[in-house]
């Protein structure tokens, strides 16, 4: 069930659905008989951050507080136990808990959450870096990060959070690319949702020693429902799309039944809606172009790649139908002798699910849940079986389910990270746009998008999540259910080694 709600007003609650108190070690926690809150994250947010609230009755919810007083405009029920809770503008710096309203009362969350208020105490190293290295960002509330931009004055670059080394709460560790912004005061910014951008200092970027190569990615941005241009009708693509674009980047658009002299347009979408560029306001879609089946325009300058990033694509024209749009960016993987690189498994390493068979199980056996013709075993000539996806899984599918082999107890898995080893083969799209989360023990663990990279290079790597987004304390795991679910995944990608490991 989705709730949205985007009204504030309320109307007061009659004494007889007054609250009731209890008291648990001197912490104060107000309930109702059927609705309660066990966790919120993150705990430091920013306008526009999509709060996680689990916990129990939650689909009752009529409304969500934050410190401040502000009532959130958009909530959206995920069931009895999960609610997605955009936060509102200008909330509260000081820390207060979040507070429930449902029609028997209000519940009040344990922990507590304020504004992120980010800011930086130092660089390592201090004053230069080279390119090919790690360069530490250590401050406070990095937590929301969406993006790293580098700026010397001539060039821009974008680091994405996907691609970030480490991302937590107090540091961002990046390793500059072989083509980033060169000279003695290029400007480092963090940013945020929202075009909130917080410049973080100068740094000196020199050019340094390492290998690697740029592989053609095509990530799909729209593959919708068909959609005919007609006389000057129009598609639109959210800003979103071009999270990762940049000068040189193709835009395709792929197109069918083309009629009588089409035309096309790409279009900004403000103002007048001007094109692009002046030559992308309007132009012939040619008969080469109509035999490939799609056009192409390139992305000319940084000005069209800041009006995509702000505002997005319009699609335009006249005679055509649009039935696919693509843009084709370079990703950088870095040169590996050994081929591939993943983390090791070590002693300390908790292996969640995995393909061998262990005892008289694996999770191989459990796939009765998951299309079986998109799930293949494959045994390697090392002897080692991970799992490769033969087929798009467009709904909600279980990608890894159970396991039922007994893995005892964490201490305290705030302190570990959750790992998974992937290969994405090389000319397989859309991996980036998948909706993911994991299951640790029946904890639902939501990521979203972005949780796998768009391209490895057909090579094999380690993705990694700070299990403290989600879980702190002692973890019983024993053989309750550990797993991978998610939304709309390519065929193409291979999974292996689903664990935890010490920070």
């Amino acid at each position: 069930m989705k709730l949205i709600y985007k009204s504030l007003l309320f109307t007061a609650f009659s004494a007889s659905l007054l609250f009731s108190f209890s008291s648990c070690k001197g912490e104060q926690e107000e309930m109702n008989a059927t609705t309660s809150i066990a966790a919120i994250y993150p705990t430091v947010v920013m306008e526009g951050t999509t709060l996680q609230v689990t916990g129990s009755g939650l689909d009752k919810t009529l409304r969500v507080i934050f410190p401040g007083e502000k009532a959130a405009e958009y909530v959206e029920s995920k069931g009895e136990q999960l609610l997605l809770v955009k936060v509102p503008a200008d909330i509260s710096s000081e820390e207060a808990p979040l507070v429930i309203i449902t029609p028997t009362g209000e519940v009040v969350s344990r922990q507590t959450l304020r504004k992120a208020a980010p800011r930086i105490n130092y660089f390592i190293p201090a004053q230069e870096v080279a390119t090919y290295n790690e360069l530490s960002i250590v401050g406070y509330d990095f937590l929301l990060a969406e993006a790293v931009r580098l700026d010397n004055g001539e060039k821009q670059m974008l680091i994405e959070a996907m691609d970030f080394q480490r991302k937590s709460n107090t540091e961002i560790k990046i390793k500059l690319p072989a083509d980033a912004p060169i000279g003695n005061t290029v400007t480092i910014s963090a940013l945020f949702a929202h075009q909130v951008e917080v410049e973080l200092g100068v740094m000196s970027i020199i050019k340094g020693e390492g290998g690697g190569h740029w592989v053609e990615s095509e990530q799909v941005i729209y593959n919708g429902e068909p959609k005919n241009i007609g006389s000057w009708d129009n598609l639109m693509i959210a800003k979103e799309s071009f999270a990762k674009a940049k000068v040189d980047d193709v835009i395709r658009v792929y197109i069918d039944e083309a009629g009588d002299s089409p035309q096309g347009a790409l279009k900004s979408p403000t103002g007048n809606w001007d094109g692009l560029t002046d030559e992308l306001g309007c132009f012939d879609i040619t008969p080469s172009d109509i035999a490939a089946g799609y056009y192409d325009c390139a992305i000319a300058n940084q000005e069209v790649v800041d009006k995509l990033l702000n505002h997005g694509l319009v699609i335009s024209g006249q005679n055509y139908t649009v039935v696919k749009v693509s843009l084709f960016t370079s990703v950088w993987i870095e040169d590996n002798t050994d081929g591939d690189s993943t983390d090791p498994i070590t002693e300390h390493t908790i292996i969640l699910n995995d393909f061998e068979q262990i005892g008289d199980h694996n999770s191989s056996w459990d796939h009765s849940w998951t299309d079986s013709e998109a799930t293949e075993f494959i045994v390697d000539e090392k002897g080692n079986t991970y799992m490769y996806i033969a087929k798009d899984l467009s709904g909600d599918s279980w990608v890894i389910n159970c396991n039922h082999v007994d893995r005892g107890e964490v201490k305290n898995v705030e302190n570990y990270e959750i790992k998974l080893d992937i290969k994405i083969d090389e000319g397989a799209t859309g991996l980036s746009s998948a909706t993911m989360q994991f299951v640790i023990a029946d904890n639902w663990c939501w990521v979203g998008e972005n949780f796998f990279p768009e391209t490895t290079g057909g090579k094999w790597i380690t993705i990694r999540f700070d299990a403290a987004n989600w879980l702190s304390g002692d973890l019983t795991i024993g053989n309750i259910t550990c797993g991978l679910f998610g939304k709309g995944i390519p065929a193409g990608i291979s999974i292996d080694n689903f664990r935890l490991d010490p920070k």
